[in-house]
């Protein structure tokens, strides 16, 4: 895949955003400027760059003299950015309750009960949805960027929940999440926004399988 000539370090951090996200790289893998350089047709500078942006957004780490590799925290990192976590969403989904346009949540409903398409991708499409939509619409330019810093730094994992076991159960969790914002109440939305990211946040501390 080779990249257009303008803001290339941005294509680069984003092509490489999408492949961790995606479970392309996997947790673990070695990344160097070398290696980037080949896979995307550019010079070290934006190789260097996007990777230096993934890791102020915590999915690279550098390792001493030996490049980079995709990040793989430890249960209670993982467990404190999901706590950072629900605390903001909880407070920007509070903010934005009556912001998000009732027509866009209906059609993640409808996209979650569309029995024409694999529970996993309406699953994981529908909730990658509604995680932007509350920042979108929070109506804070400061919180809605802390926001989606938190929402990219959990991304894989997100990802890995939504691949285990049980989808049928995730998927009704998330259907619960998006009627109780349609429904107006603002204090069960939140609750249940809460719940939903303390049980992604669970899965990797071991607490529940």
């Amino acid at each position: 895949m080779k990249l257009k000539r303008y803001s290339l370090a941005e294509q680069a951090y984003q092509a490489l955003l999408k492949q961790i996200i995606s479970g392309e790289r996997p947790v673990g893998e070695k990344l160097t400027e070398e290696e980037l350089c080949g896979a995307f047709g550019i010079s070290r500078t934006p190789a260097r760059e996007a990777l230096v942006s993934l890791e102020r957004d915590g999915l690279v780490e550098r390792q001493p003299h030996s490049g980079w590799n995709v990040s793989a925290p430890d249960c209670q990192q993982i467990k404190e950015l999901f706590e950072c976590r629900r605390e903001i969403e909880c407070l920007a989904l509070d903010a934005a309750m009556r912001k998000i346009p009732r027509e866009k949540l209906e059609n993640l409903k409808k996209l979650l009960l569309d029995e024409s398409k694999e529970v996993r991708e309406r699953s994981y499409d529908a909730d990658q949805e509604l995680h932007s939509l509350i920042a979108e619409y929070c109506g804070n330019r400061y919180l809605r960027e802390i926001l989606e810093r938190l929402i990219r730094q959990t991304a894989p994992y997100r990802l890995y929940r939504t691949s285990g076991s049980f989808p049928e159960a995730l998927l009704q969790e998330r259907l619960e999440l998006v009627e109780s914002i349609i429904s107006g109440n603002a204090n069960e939305a939140v609750k249940r926004l809460s719940s939903h990211i303390e049980h992604g946040s669970r899965i990797f501390g071991k607490e529940e399988l």
